[in-house]
């Protein structure tokens, strides 16, 4: 990362924190901890090679010392400063996309053990924060109890663009749990609102989980019309995060015409993307599914290397959702070998996670037809 903006000197001013006027902090314990965020926002210079978490960490000890004296309108501002690279995001969002999810619960726990003292407005950003990282995490229960939260208030403030987004987040927890009624109907609201506001952004993000749906039901043509749209908004503005996940969905969509070539090649680039854009959780779930399609192609060795690439990420970032579908798609892939000692030691693996998950395996929809086609293939 080369830099974060505003420059330090102006956000201090921002924050309404100056040297010149600490003197008159009081108690004395409270003029510790405002020089403890003075220190950390000033002097604090990470490595060259320092890992993104360490690049912000001068922002995460400010943020945490400002808490400390309930400074909850200061901290906001450090969760919501914008990061230039790679997408201009703000800090809070950075870190879901890096994959920190246990550091960014317990900032969000942070505000939520105070929200009365947060605006609306931030309230529904952070409750709908924490919807993704239980969604990420795979507690599908939690998220949608959060969603649910950041959902009320949004419609109150209202809040379009907050409210499409959270919709659609809530059709994406209904597809996985294989509730498709349910899903269409929150990913529709979700559009209408969108579609209705302008937000083109909403509208791509809408139909991409459309798409999704239509995959799941064995329609993949009908699938690829909507993916194919959501692709040509988001081209007509620079967002390769979600460019990415869209070529992903439509991979998907030529894997289940078995056109494997075609799904190969945009797996390529959807992982391409994710790398790109350190998108961590998107670049474990890239690997996953270009290691399933190279699975049923029988090209063992490319599989194996990118089936061990993403649980590897998965077990990094704590993306269970994903790595109970990594470690079914293995217990395939050694079933296919006869490999029963690796094909007991994966499905012991997943069915301990889906327990814990309290998430049945036939809810996982990343085995779908192309894991029924590699178990075929082994019995042949």
């Amino acid at each position: 990362m080369d830099q974060i903006t505003p420059c330090i000197e102006t956000f201090l001013a921002e924050l309404g924190i100056e040297q010149a006027t600490l003197k008159l902090i009081t108690p004395k314990w409270k003029l510790t901890q405002y020089r403890a965020v003075i220190n950390w926002l000033t002097k604090y210079k990470p490595a060259t090679d320092a890992s993104n978490l360490d690049q912000v960490r001068g922002y995460l000890e400010a943020f945490h010392h400002l808490c400390e004296v309930e400074a909850w309108n200061q901290a906001l501002k450090i969760l919501v400063i914008n990061i230039t690279y790679p997408e201009n995001e703000q800090l809070h969002n950075q870190l879901f996309t890096w994959g920190y999810y246990r550091n960014l619960l317990e900032l969000y726990k942070k505000f939520l053990e105070d929200l009365a003292n947060i605006h609306p407005y931030y309230q529904t950003i952070f409750l709908y924060g924490m919807g993704k990282v239980y969604y990420a995490q795979g507690y599908l229960e939690k998220a949608i109890e959060y969603y649910q939260q950041a959902l009320e208030l949004a419609r109150i403030l209202p809040d379009c663009q907050q409210e499409s987004a959270i919709l659609n987040s809530l059709g994406l927890v209904y597809l996985y749990l294989g509730n498709h009624s349910q899903s269409i109907n929150y990913t529709w609201q979700g559009l209408v609102i969108a579609w209705k506001n302008h937000n083109y952004q909403g509208q791509a993000i809408a139909l991409n989980s459309l798409g999704l749906v239509f995959c799941q039901k064995g329609k993949y043509s009908k699938a690829i019309k909507y993916l194919q749209e959501s692709l040509r908004i988001l081209r007509q503005s620079y967002n390769p995060s979600y460019e990415g996940r869209v070529l992903g969905s439509l991979a998907q969509a030529y894997g289940g015409l078995e056109n494997y070539e075609k799904a190969i090649e945009y797996q390529q680039q959807h992982l391409t993307l994710m790398q790109t854009t350190q998108d961590r959780a998107g670049e474990g779930d890239a690997l996953f599914n270009l290691a399933t399609t190279l699975a049923i192609c029988k090209r063992d060795s490319e599989s194996m290397k990118y089936f061990q690439e993403s649980l590897d990420i998965c077990r990094e970032i704590g993306n269970r959702l994903t790595e109970v579908n990594v470690l079914l798609n293995l217990t395939a892939f050694y079933q296919r070998l006869g490999n029963k000692d690796l094909v007991r030691k994966y499905c012991q693996q997943a069915f301990s996670i889906a327990d814990q998950l309290g998430i049945p395996l036939d809810s996982f929809q990343q085995l779908g037809l192309r894991l029924q086609k590699t178990q075929k293939e082994a019995a042949q």
